[in-house]
This record gives structure tokens, sequence and C-alpha cells, in this order.
């Protein structure tokens, strides 16, 4: 057993844990694809920070593309329906090099860490950087497909090799670079039922705790109730309203 090692153990799964976390602000939410298809999820709000809230997303599923996006704005632009399945797709292909990269760095060099010698712990150490590496190399190749400048490459690279518990949250950085476009209403609109319900529900969830930090008075509370309304009672998304994207702090 290495020295310290439970202390360092703790700090892989704290560090690899912070890149499972997004900040909404109160017209925000996560949007992702699961087996059963696209899902929607709001912050708690029991803890706000400079107007945002923190959303756990699950750790043990790093692989599922999660994307950030807001309800109220502009309309979703031409073209960004392909975008983002292009940037799913790449994903996708990316996954089974990140899930080498998460079973070394979460399971294996924990376990060297805890019960194997400092030699198994080089090895493990060792063929973690290389899958790491690997990884990146196939986001290099890849950065098309997400629209991923040689200075974003860069950042992402560096991040990843030098704190290498960042590495196995890789796609979930790579949707963080890449917020869903337009405005959440028009995408939940187009979604199939069940999905497209349950999401409904979620979004009016979201715009009720919305409204509640502003007095009846106020312009934005009519918008978010014209917008509630609009979002519930037609089957096409709102796509002729729109509200102000200023963020508000309670």
């Amino acid at each position: 057993m290495v020295p310290d090692a439970a202390k360092l153990v703790a700090l892989i799964v704290l560090l690899y844990g912070s890149t499972s976390v997004r900040l909404l602000y109160a017209d925000e939410a996560v949007l992702w694809l699961a087996r059963r298809g696209f899902r929607l999820r709001l912050a708690t709000g029991f803890l706000r920070v400079g107007g945002r809230s923190p959303l756990l997303l699950n750790p043990l599923d790093p692989l599922t593309p999660a994307y950030r996006g807001h309800w109220g704005g502009p309309t979703s632009t031409a073209g960004a329906g392909t975008a983002m399945t292009q940037h799913r797709e790449a994903c996708r292909r990316l996954a089974p090099l990140v899930a080498v990269v998460a079973v070394l760095v979460l399971l294996a060099l924990p376990l060297a860490l805890l019960f194997g010698s400092p030699l198994a712990v080089l090895a493990c150490a060792g063929l973690a950087y290389l899958a790491a590496g690997l990884s990146l190399l196939g986001l290099w190749r890849a950065r098309q497909a997400f629209a991923l400048s040689p200075r974003g490459f860069a950042k992402l690279a560096f991040e990843n090799l030098v704190c290498l518990p960042f590495a196995p949250g890789l796609i979930r950085q790579l949707c963080a670079a890449a917020p869903w476009p337009g405005d959440l209403g028009n995408a939940v609109a187009a979604w199939p039922e069940p999905a497209r319900q349950a999401a409904l529900a979620t979004l009016c969830q979201g715009i009720d705790a919305q409204h509640a930090l502003y007095d009846e008075e106020h312009p934005r509370a009519g918008d978010l109730r014209a917008y509630r309304d609009r979002l519930t009672q037609r089957s096409a998304p709102p796509a002729t309203l729109s509200l102000s994207t200023e963020r508000t702090t309670p």
C-alpha cells in the first residue's frame, strides 16, 4: 500500500467528480440522450451562487453526452440540429477510448494505490496516461465534428494530462463547451411521446421556479406566464416568444 493512499484516492474521486457538476442559471437545464431517449434535468436550487445553482450529473455514466441549454431565448438556428447530431456521434465514437481511461483511472489506479505495490501504481498510471493520450489523439482527429479549435484542443489536452482524474470526464468537458443551440422549448416540442410530456413538465417546473423570483408586476413575470402557457397549450414550439437573456440573482 502506498503511503497516504486513501487521501490520494479521495483526491482522484473529488477531481473526477468536479467534471460531473454543472452550474445552471434559473432559465437553464441539462439535456442528455439516455438509453430510452432524451431527458431533461433542472438544478435543485437549494444553493445559489452568483445566480447559478449546481446540478450533479450521474458520475457513473461519464460517456453519455449532456448539454446545457436554456429556455426563453432565440429560436434554433439553421443547421443547429445537424451540428448537434454530429457532436453526439463524435462523442459516441470517442466513448470506447474514454471508457478505457475511466477504468484505469477510477478503478485500477485506486486499487493499486490501496492494495498494490509502488511498481503496480506506476504501471497503472503509465497505462492510464497512454489511454488518455490515445483518447486525445482520437479527439484531435475528430476536432471538426466538435468544432474544436487548435487552441481549444490544447487547453483540453493540457488539463487532462496535467490532472489525470479529469481525463475520464473528457466527453462531459466537450459537451460543456458546446451548449445546446437555441431554445429548449423548441427541442422539447419535437420529441416523441412520452419523453415530450415528461420534458414539458420539467420545463414548466423550472419556469415556475424562475417566476417565483419576480414580483407579479415585473414585466418578466408576465413574459414567463405567457411562455409557459404557449409551451403547454400548443403542440408546436414557442418560436415567436423570446425572453430576455438577462441573468437575475434572487
